[in-house]
Order: structure tokens, then C-alpha cells, then sequence
């Protein structure tokens, strides 16, 4: 895994609503058996988003947003 990769979300609970993690720890702590990542949410029509807090990506011809809170 590398810093600000995306991965398919393997959690069958959550990849309904959060079908990507990215990726975004450090690779400097490599050695560590964990990862810091964040949810990756699709945009809707009724996705309320705020630009600088949950900045939106293209992922497979889809737009999803950084979910923060």
C-alpha cells in the first residue's frame, strides 16, 4: 500500500456506502502492520459536501468525496 493510493473497500458492512479507502499514512511508517486510511463516499444529488474539507475525486468514471466527518 502506498500513501494516497485507493483501494476497493474489502468491509462488506460499509462498501455500500463507502466502496473506497484512501490510503493516507505515511510511507515512511512502511513497518507498521496497520494503515491510516479514509472513507471515499459517491456523490449524489443530495450530498452535502464543504470543497475544502471533503474534496471530491474521480474513481472508475465515478465522482466520490473524502467523508471527514
Amino acid at each position: 500500500m502506498a500513501q494516497f493510493d485507493v483501494y476497493e473497500n474489502p468491509n462488506e458492512l460499509s462498501k455500500k456506502n463507502f466502496p473506497y479507502l484512501l490510503d493516507l499514512q505515511s510511507d515512511l511508517l512502511d513497518g507498521l502492520a496497520t494503515r491510516v486510511v479514509a472513507p471515499l463516499a459517491y456523490v449524489s444529488v443530495k450530498s452535502r459536501t464543504i470543497d475544502h474539507l471533503q474534496p471530491r475525486f474521480r474513481v472508475k468514471k465515478r465522482i466520490v468525496y473524502l467523508s471527514t466527518s
